[in-house]
């Protein structure tokens, strides 16, 4: 109504209704999987099926991802060139998500010479050093960093678009992963095993 050119991410009807039907289909399969595979067992399939049920219930509270996108550019706003669209409060609620618009182009859409012209290797090294902040310090980041969500806009700037799924890590996995980064980084494998061990989840032969 004020003239701002906005984005709208409207939710379909009885979406939620046909994602939980889809979802138990599949834990279904995941049941009859692991009544028969040792490997499936294994690999706890039904709990890969719950853990993506709870995933894909929470991107479709818009509330939710709307809070995330405010929550994301707070904490990168010492990076000048990322962006992050953020809602427009008074046109949001949990189905319908209203946002800024982002002019751009998909970040594996752009040329050799679009991305030269943005200084590619600085925007680069500027956008590992956001998401190396996002894991190993605030533990709250982008989870679906695929191309057609990495916008590369005219500006020179990347954006960062969809955060209806975020990703959450505690304090001492945040540590022992900036440990492993280190170890690897500076050649000591020994280390970054025994790290990479610790951050795993054994599961009994």
């Amino acid at each position: 109504a004020d003239g701002r050119v906005v984005a709208v991410k409207i939710q379909r009807p009885d979406i939620k209704v046909k994602l939980a039907e889809d979802v138990e289909v599949l834990d279904e399969v995941a049941g009859v999987l692991e009544a028969l595979s040792e490997v499936a067992r294994r690999y706890e399939v039904r709990r890969i099926v719950d853990d993506l049920r709870r995933s894909l219930m929470r991107e479709l509270d818009y509330e939710e991802e709307a809070e995330s996108l405010r929550t994301l550019a707070a904490n990168l706003n010492q990076y000048p060139r990322i962006q992050v669209p953020q809602p427009i409060d008074e046109l949001c609620t949990s189905r319908v998500l209203t946002m800024e618009f982002v002019q751009g182009k998909k970040i594996g859409a752009a040329s050799a010479e679009e991305k030269e012209s943005a200084g590619g290797a600085a925007l680069a090294e500027e956008l590992l050093q956001a998401y190396i902040q996002q894991i190993c310090v605030d533990g709250f980041f982008h989870a679906d960093p695929h191309p057609g969500n990495v916008l590369l806009t005219p500006q020179g700037r990347v954006a960062l678009l969809d955060l209806g799924s975020v990703g959450r890590l505690s304090p001492p996995m945040r540590e022992l992963l900036l440990r492993l980064l280190l170890a690897v980084g500076e050649g000591r494998g020994e280390e970054a095993a025994d790290l990479a061990e610790r951050i795993g989840q054994p599961k009994d032969k």
